[in-house]
């Protein structure tokens, strides 16, 4: 028995779009479905349970939702099993949407929100996987302008990441206020920052050897003040640091010049060096020449608290066996030569110098010498003094 003409719709589920497929008004049966063989729509040879008319021979599925013959949207399954949605606009056929057909080229989206490409269990919102060389992303940009990915959190806070077509590459932090950018690597050659998995980082290197490596000059500045970390190129200078001021005092630096370490500053006068440190250990203050033979030269003054000398000291002029010369010699030899025995002439000092550990010593000698000298002198005067006594008093007995 024949029922009456009904209006039926289904839909067919392809690759996770729900396509509707036009509706038909036919004369049913009690059962208006076929219990074995195929269904076919557009074709009366189906090649499976459910046919949907083809376009093309390297398809299974093509279904079309048009408004016109020049505005449709193409829902199209290959041979390949490759699934796409194209669109057509009257000018241009676009396919904004293709899912290929190799294992790792599907793109799944889940219930929780999550978006997977190439992989089947995506760990975060949007999850890429690259299933040969190639890039996981690629963003392009217009000739002159900027490929731009943002970290977003709000619109007052969020990471931009900038490439330009010259290979300017440029973290932008919006955050700031004004906007900063803290990290940027320039298209010039030379000009790179590498990171290599021995966690060693290289600046304008691609070789670093040690954890941090740069090839080039090292600068800060804030306000004029800076601090700048140099390799010199003169041959005979190698590493340079060099503290910039602002002001008159402008600059102290620190450098190394023939395997010697120099002290450098500057002042309104000019640039001049201050002390050198010898590889020796000679060290030379106000004097690019210290003297060899002393570990210390200073050209100018020097005041202190207090200076420990340590040297030989004179002990040996209280010695039993000492020959103290005598006064009479003493006398004669100042004469004679104008300053003391064994005291340096005022023209050897200022030619010289004097050794101030061996002139104390000397100093203390002579005192040491006068000192026995004045022991002799009240031993002769008690002598004297008792001969005196005597005499006063013989005179008194007689007078009695």
């Amino acid at each position: 028995m024949t029922s009456p003409n009904r209006v039926v719709s289904f839909c067919v589920f392809i690759g996770g779009i729900l396509i509707l497929v036009n509706t038909a008004t036919f004369a049913q049966n009690s059962n208006p479905w076929p219990t074995s063989g195929s269904v076919g729509i557009g074709t009366s040879s189906p090649s499976s349970n459910v046919l949907l008319h083809t376009w093309f021979a390297d398809e299974k599925v093509h279904h079309r939702l048009a408004l016109s013959t020049t505005s449709y949207v193409d829902f199209r399954l290959k041979a390949d099993s490759e699934f796409r949605i194209n669109s057509y606009d009257g000018t241009t056929n676009h396919a904004p949407f293709i899912i290929g057909p190799s294992p790792g080229s599907n793109l799944l989206v889940l219930k929780s929100g999550k978006v997977g490409v190439g992989l089947s269990s995506p760990s975060t919102l949007l999850h890429l996987n690259a299933t040969n060389a190639d890039a996981d992303l690629t963003i392009a940009a217009a000739t002159a302008g900027y490929a731009a990915t943002a970290i977003f959190k709000s619109a007052a806070q969020h990471f931009n990441v900038k490439i330009r077509s010259d290979n300017f590459f440029a973290i932008e932090d919006i955050t700031a206020s004004p906007d900063r950018t803290p990290f940027v690597i320039e298209p010039n050659a030379g000009d790179h920052l590498l990171y290599l998995k021995a966690g060693k980082v290289g600046i304008g290197t691609t070789a670093p050897a040690g954890v941090l490596d740069v090839s080039g000059e090292f600068y800060t500045d804030t306000g004029g003040n800076s601090i700048v970390l140099r390799e010199q190129n003169t041959g005979d200078e190698g590493g340079q640091l060099q503290f910039d001021g602002a002001g008159a005092n402008r600059y102290f630096q620190f450098d190394n010049f023939q395997g010697n370490f120099r002290f450098i500053s500057q002042d309104a006068s000019g640039a001049s060096e201050k002390m050198r440190i010898l590889n020796d250990g000679t060290i030379g203050i106000a004097t690019t020449a210290p003297d060899p033979n002393y570990k210390l030269s200073v050209n100018g003054k020097i005041r202190a608290k207090e200076v420990i000398v340590e040297t030989n000291w004179p002990d040996f002029v209280f010695a039993d066996d000492y020959r103290l010369s005598s006064l009479a010699e003493v006398e004669r030899f100042i004469k004679e030569h104008k300053h003391l025995p064994d005291i340096p002439s005022q023209q050897q000092v200022a030619g010289q110098g004097v050794n101030l550990g061996e002139m104390q010593a000397k100093l203390l000698q002579k005192i040491e010498e006068l000192t026995l000298h004045m022991i002799e002198l009240q031993k002769e005067n008690r002598t004297l003094q008792k001969r005196l006594d005597e005499l006063e008093a013989k005179e008194g007995e007689k007078l009695k």
